[in-house]
C-alpha cells in the first residue's frame, strides 16, 4: 500500500512540475523563438533590451488597443503600426492572433554611385548645351517632335530627398492647390524618420531628389518636361526609415496637406529612386497592393549592390524594378538583379492576379550612367550614375506613354502600360540582368496610339566617325532619321553630317507610320586649329570637338600649361588661347582628357612678332627707399611713343638664384603697376618684366630688368621660415592625433555602451530567470510537503 502511495505521489509531482513549467516558460524562449518576430527586432531587442519596430495587422484596432501607449504612428490604409517597446510588448503582440509579423523599422537609402561631377553652363548655352545621353538613348525627345507628346496632363510623384524649385529646370514643375502657399499643399510634404508630417517649404536635403525630378520633368534636360510633379522628403540627406517611405506612400495613395487636410490630386505614378539592399520584408507588400489596384504606377530602382540581390521595394512583384545600362548598351557593374525567390508570396495579388514564389529582377533597364541633372544651386548641373538615374527615365518614359494612351481616349491598366513596356524594348543586353530589355521611348509610345511598328534594318556607311563627317543612311523604307534629338532628315537614303556631340556611341533613330529601325554610330573626339601658325603674342585659335561631356581637358604648348578646361554636356569647346613668351619655331600642342587616356597631338609653329613703327618702352624702377628690411617695391611703366599708356599684357619672371616672396602685383595708374616682393637673404635681386602692346593690328613687346642689391639683417629668414613650418607640421600633427584619439574613444565608448546594454539584458534575463527558478522552487516544495503530508495521513491509517 504504502508502494502505490509512493508511486501517486511521485507521479503527482511530476505533474504539477511539468505544469509550472509550462505556465512559467521564459518570456525570451517565447518571444525568441516566434515566426512572427523578424530576426532584427530579436536583434535589437539582445543589444538594447528595447526596439523600434512596425507591426503588420489584420485588425488594426485590436492590436492598437493593445500597445496604444507604445504606438508612435498608425499607417491606417496598409494596416500597420510603428511602435517602440520591449520583451513584455512584444509577447503582448506575439499572443494577439490579428498580428501578422513584427518587423524592424529599417534603412532605406538612395540608390546612387558615390561618384558624381557639379558644373555650370553659360547663359547662352543652356538650351543648346543641356544635352543627356540617356534621353537621346530612349528616344525621349524625338517622341516631342513626332507626336508632340511631352507628358501633359500625367502626375509623376516622387519620394526622396526633397526638391529645389530655385533651378531653372524645375520652376513650376511642381503642383499646389494653392499657388499663393509657400508649403505647396498638396503637392509638397516632409515626414520625419518616424513618418510624421512636418510642415514645411519645399527644400533638398542632398542634391538626389532634385537631380532625379529634373531627370523626369526637366523643362531642357527632362524626359517629360510638361510632367506635373509631387514630391514628398522621407530620405533626409540621402538615408531614411522604412516608416518615413511607409509614410510617402500613404501620401501618395491619399494626398493631403501637412496640417491633414485631404485634397483631390492623385498622381499617375510614383517615381522611387531608392531602396533597402538585400531586404525581403513584407512591409511594402500591402502599400504596394494598395496602390496598384489605385492604378498607381510604381516604379523603382533596383539597387546598386551588382548581380545576385535586388532592393526592397522594386524587388517586389507588380513594382516596375529598374536596373541600369552604360554607353555601350551593357549592363552596368553596379546595378543588381537576381532571380527573386519571394520568403511568402501573398495569396492574392493585383497585378497578373498572382504573387509568383520566383521571378526576374530588374523588369527593364535604361541609361544609368553619368546621367546629368539639376543640381540644388541654379544654374548647376550634377552629373552621376545609379539605378537611381535609370529609374527616373523609364518614370519619363511612362509618362509619355500614359499621355499617349489618352490621346486616343484609353484608361490604360498598370498591366497594359507593363506590357507595352515588355513589347516595345530593345533586347540588345544580357535579359538575366536586364529583364525584358531597355526602354524605347519612341516604340512604346508609338503602341499606345495604335501604332504597331515592324522593325526594319537601317544601315550606315560609317561607324566610327567624328563630328561633321559625312555619312550614308539607307533603308528599305522612307524613315525620318533623328540623332541626338536633332532631325538628320527624312527618305530611304539619306546623306547626313555628323551634328556636334559628345563621345561615345550615339542612337539614330529611324521611323515611319508604320516602320521603326535603329543604328548606332561611335563618335570619336577631335580638335580643329583655326592657323597652325601664330605669330608670338597673338592668340591659339581651336575648337574641341567630340570629347566625352563634361570632362575637362588640359592643353599645353611646349611645356608651357595654356588651359584647364571643362567642356559642356556636348563635349565641346571653342578656345581662344593667349600664348606665353616661348621661343620662335615648331611646338608641340599636346590635348589631354583629365579624366581618361584621350590624348590629341599636332604641332603648331610660333613666329617672331611682325615689326613696326611704333616705339614701345617699358621703364622698371626700384627706389632705394623703398627697401625696408626685407620689403621691397618695383613699379614699371609703360611707354609708347613716349606717353604712358596701358599695355596689352604685362607678366615678369625672377632671374636671381636668391629665393623671393611675391605678395602682389597690382595696377596703380594706367600704364604704371607695382609689384611687391619679400627678399629672404642678401644679394642682388633680378627681375625680368616683359610687355605686349597692340598697335594698328601689330603686337609688339618690350622688356625692362630691374636690379636690386639687398642687405638684410644676420637673420635666416629660410631658417625662421622653416622652423615656423616646423612648428605649424607638428601641430596639425598633434591635431590629427589628438581627433584620431578623439574617433577611437568615441567607439570604445559606443563599444562600452553596446557591451553595458548586452550586460544589461544579460542581468535582466538572469534576474528573470532566478525569479523563475525560485517560484518553481516553491512550488515544488509546497508539492513535496503537501506529499509528505499525505503520504504521513496514509501512514497513520495503516498504523
Amino acid at each position: 500500500m504504502v508502494d502505490t502511495i509512493y508511486k501517486r505521489t511521485l507521479l503527482l509531482i511530476i505533474i504539477v512540475v511539468s505544469l509550472t513549467t509550462l505556465l512559467l516558460e521564459p518570456l525570451i524562449v517565447e518571444g525568441m523563438g516566434s515566426g512572427k518576430l523578424d530576426d532584427g527586432v530579436k536583434s535589437s531587442l539582445l543589444v538594447n533590451g528595447f526596439s523600434e519596430f512596425l507591426v503588420i495587422s489584420n485588425d488594426l484596432s485590436k492590436t492598437y488597443s493593445l500597445i496604444s501607449s507604445n504606438a508612435i504612428r498608425v499607417f491606417n490604409e496598409f494596416g500597420m503600426i510603428l511602435a517602440v517597446g520591449d520583451l513584455t510588448v512584444i509577447n503582448k503582440l506575439i499572443r494577439e492572433p490579428s498580428v501578422v509579423r513584427i518587423v524592424p523599422n529599417f534603412k532605406v537609402r538612395i540608390e546612387i554611385t558615390s561618384n558624381f561631377k557639379v558644373l555650370t553652363l553659360g547663359d547662352s548655352e543652356l538650351e543648346e548645351a543641356l544635352y543627356s545621353w540617356g534621353r537621346s538613348r530612349v528616344g525621349g525627345k524625338v517622341v516631342s517632335k513626332l507626336y508632340n507628346i511631352s507628358g501633359s496632363d500625367v502626375i509623376v510623384a516622387v519620394l526622396d530627398t526633397g526638391i529645389s524649385l530655385d533651378h531653372e529646370e524645375l520652376k513650376g514643375k511642381l503642383i499646389t492647390i494653392n499657388p499663393l502657399d509657400r508649403t505647396y499643399p498638396g503637392g509638397w510634404i516632409e515626414f520625419n524618420r518616424k513618418g510624421v508630417p512636418v510642415c514645411s517649404t519645399p527644400r533638398d536635403t542632398h542634391f538626389h531628389g532634385t537631380w532625379v525630378s529634373s531627370i523626369i520633368a526637366g523643362e531642357f534636360i527632362g524626359i517629360a518636361p510638361n510632367v506635373k510633379l509631387m514630391h514628398g522628403l522621407v530620405l533626409h540627406g540621402g538615408e531614411g526609415t522604412a516608416a518615413q517611405l511607409l509614410a510617402g506612400l500613404e501620401w501618395v495613395l491619399q494626398p493631403y496637406t501637412c496640417t491633414g487636410v485631404k485634397t483631390q490630386i492623385k498622381p499617375n505614378i510614383v517615381s522611387l529612386s531608392l531602396g533597402a539592399s538585400g531586404n525581403y520584408s513584407d512591409v511594402f507588400l500591402k502599400p504596394i497592393s494598395r496602390l496598384i489596384q489605385e492604378d498607381i504606377i510604381v516604379i523603382a530602382a533596383i539597387g546598386n549592390d551588382g548581380p545576385g540581390t535586388t532592393s526592397n521595394p522594386g524587388n517586389i512583384w507588380g513594382v516596375i524594378g529598374v536596373g541600369a545600362t552604360n554607353r555601350d548598351d551593357e549592363v552596368a557593374d553596379f546595378s543588381s538583379s537576381e532571380v527573386v525567390e519571394w520568403p511568402s508570396p501573398p495569396d492574392e495579388w493585383p497585378f497578373r492576379g498572382t504573387y509568383p514564389k520566383n521571378y526576374v529582377k530588374p523588369d527593364f533597364t535604361s541609361p544609368g550612367v553619368l546621367i546629368p541633372g539639376a543640381y540644388v544651386v541654379s544654374g548647376y548641373y550634377v552629373i552621376a550614375s545609379g539605378t537611381s538615374a535609370s529609374t527616373p527615365i523609364v518614370s519619363g518614359v511612362t509618362a509619355l506613354v500614359l499621355e499617349a494612351f489618352k490621346t486616343v481616349g484609353r484608361k490604360p491598366t498598370i498591366n497594359d502600360v507593363y506590357e507595352i513596356l515588355n513589347k516595345s524594348a530593345d533586347k540588345v543586353c544580357d535579359l538575366s540582368r536586364c529583364g525584358w530589355g531597355i526602354v524605347n521611348a519612341v516604340k512604346a509610345v508609338s503602341q499606345a496610339l495604335g501604332r504597331d511598328l515592324n522593325e526594319v534594318e537601317v544601315k550606315v556607311n560609317a561607324t566610327d566617325v567624328q563630328v561633321f563627317d559625312t555619312i550614308l543612311l539607307t533603308s528599305k523604307h522612307n524613315l525620318n532619321y533623328f540623332l541626338d534629338d536633332l532631325k538628320l532628315g527624312s527618305g530611304s537614303e539619306v546623306v547626313v553630317r555628323v551634328p556636334i556631340s559628345d563621345m561615345g556611341y550615339h542612337t539614330i533613330h529611324a521611323v515611319s507610320e508604320g516602320e521603326y529601325g535603329r543604328v548606332r554610330i561611335f563618335i570619336k573626339p577631335k580638335a580643329v586649329i583655326r592657323s597652325k601658325t601664330v605669330t608670338r603674342g597673338e592668340y591659339l585659335e581651336l575648337t574641341l570637338l567630340g570629347f566625352p561631356g563634361a570632362s575637362d581637358v588640359l592643353i599645353y604648348l611646349g611645356s608651357n600649361l595654356l588651359t584647364y578646361k571643362p567642356l559642356n554636356l556636348l563635349g565641346y569647346e571653342s578656345l581662344k588661347l593667349s600664348l606665353p613668351y616661348i621661343s620662335s619655331g615648331s611646338h608641340e600642342l599636346l590635348i589631354m582628357n583629365f579624366e581618361g587616356p584621350i590624348i590629341i597631338k599636332d604641332e603648331v609653329y610660333v613666329r617672331e612678332e611682325l615689326p613696326g613703327k611704333t616705339s614701345f618702352t617699358l621703364i622698371a624702377l626700384s627706389p632705394p627707399s623703398q627697401h625696408t628690411n626685407s620689403t621691397v617695391d618695383v613699379y614699371i611703366i609703360s611707354l609708347i611713343n613716349g606717353t604712358v599708356r596701358e599695355p596689352r599684357k604685362l607678366y615678369y619672371q625672377f632671374l636671381s638664384s636668391q629665393p623671393m616672396v611675391v605678395s602682389d602685383m597690382s595696377r596703380i595708374a594706367e600704364g604704371i603697376y607695382r609689384l611687391s616682393y619679400t627678399a629672404t637673404s642678401s644679394g642682388v635681386y633680378v627681375i625680368l618684366f616683359r610687355g605686349e602692346v597692340e598697335v594698328d593690328g601689330y603686337v609688339i613687346n618690350a622688356t625692362a630688368v630691374a636690379v636690386t642689391n639687398i642687405t638684410l639683417p644676420d637673420v635666416d629668414l629660410r631658417s625662421v621660415i622653416t622652423n615656423t613650418t616646423l612648428k605649424i607640421q607638428n601641430l596639425t600633427s598633434n591635431l590629427s592625433a589628438l581627433d584620431f584619439e578623439v574617433q577611437m574613444l568615441r567607439s570604445e565608448l559606443e563599444n562600452l555602451n553596446s557591451t553595458l546594454n548586452q550586460l544589461n539584458y544579460t542581468i535582466s534575463t538572469t534576474l528573470n530567470e532566478v525569479l523563475k527558478l525560485r517560484t518553481m522552487i516553491i512550488v515544488v516544495i509546497l508539492v513535496l510537503f503537501l506529499t509528505n503530508l499525505i503520504v504521513i495521513k496514509h501512514l497513520k491509517r495503516h498504523d
